[in-house]
């Protein structure tokens, strides 16, 4: 009985022992082919976009840029200053303060020790004084009937409370101020055809040429088809993001927060009790 508990005894030791020497010898072997092959190397350091695009030729704004492979370590050279050690967000975004510079369009590089230098597009403005005159970009919808009343939408840049609205010959109307990039309002009556559409403000004007369309009746949409869902299942917490593609562009829908991008937006589905 002694002998056989030896002999068990000895058995469980040399298992053990071939086990470790196992581990010991595939982690030899992995040490081995990373020294010998390298892991592939994805890291790659890419900038899109800056904001703000205007600073003030003072200096001390702080510049963000995103991208992708920011990491502790790089730096941002702004035109022909020295390069500025940047402050990290996250890979895809770092922060970085303005130096003093004189007024002009600059490059902004964006460097990283063992890997090749890349610009910002569009580089960078420094002013003297930011302008402050309103800018319309669009209004929606783009078209309304002549018998007026319908709720406008202006979207643009810089806009301020007060700003009044002239839509074609009627008269400026004061805009609800829904933030400095939208004003809302009624679009008056109005003949058929095809108007500008002007802000009004105490900092300056600005004109959308041809922003808005009067109708006598509507004109219907193209038909949407939709091409993909993604994914086609959901659970009823919600939360999750939904892909729709379909071949012509997409309006935003009214009843969900969307972002739209040429023939698909992305909407987050709310919860439901109900598959």
């Amino acid at each position: 009985m002694a002998d056989e508990k030896k002999d068990l005894t000895v058995g469980a030791a040399g298992i053990v022992g071939l086990g470790g020497y196992l581990v010991v010898l595939a982690l030899i072997v992995i040490i081995s082919i990373w020294n010998v092959v390298p892991p592939c190397d994805v890291r790659r350091l890419i900038a899109t976009e800056l904001t703000p695009s205007q600073v003030l030729t003072a200096g001390g704004e702080r510049l963000r840029i995103r991208g992708e492979g920011f990491e502790l370590g790089v730096t941002v050279r702004i035109g022909e200053t020295k390069p500025l050690a940047a402050a990290v967000i996250s890979p895809l975004e770092i922060v970085v303060t303005t130096p003093k510079h004189a007024v002009g369009r600059v490059a902004v590089v964006v460097e990283r020790e063992g890997l090749p230098a890349v610009t910002v597009p569009g580089g960078l403005e420094f002013v003297e004084k930011r302008p402050t005159a309103p800018v319309v970009t669009s209004v929606t919808p783009a078209q309304v009937l002549i018998t007026g009343g319908e709720q406008v939408r202006v979207r643009g840049e810089r806009f301020t409370a007060g700003a009044r609205v002239k839509i074609g010959a009627a008269e400026p109307a004061a805009a609800q101020f829904v933030s400095p990039s939208e004003l809302v309002l009624a679009a008056p009556a109005q003949a058929s055809g095809v108007v500008d559409v002007t802000v009004q403000q105490d900092s300056g004007t600005s004109t959308l040429p041809a922003g808005l369309q009067f109708v006598q009746t509507r004109t219907a949409p193209a038909p949407l088809v939709v091409s993909t869902i993604d994914p086609e299942t959901s659970s009823t917490g919600g939360g999750e993001a939904v892909s729709i593609i379909a071949p012509v562009s997409l309006p935003k829908p009214p009843y969900a927060s969307a972002d739209r991008l040429h023939d698909r937006f992305t909407w987050t589905v709310p919860g439901s009790s109900r598959r």
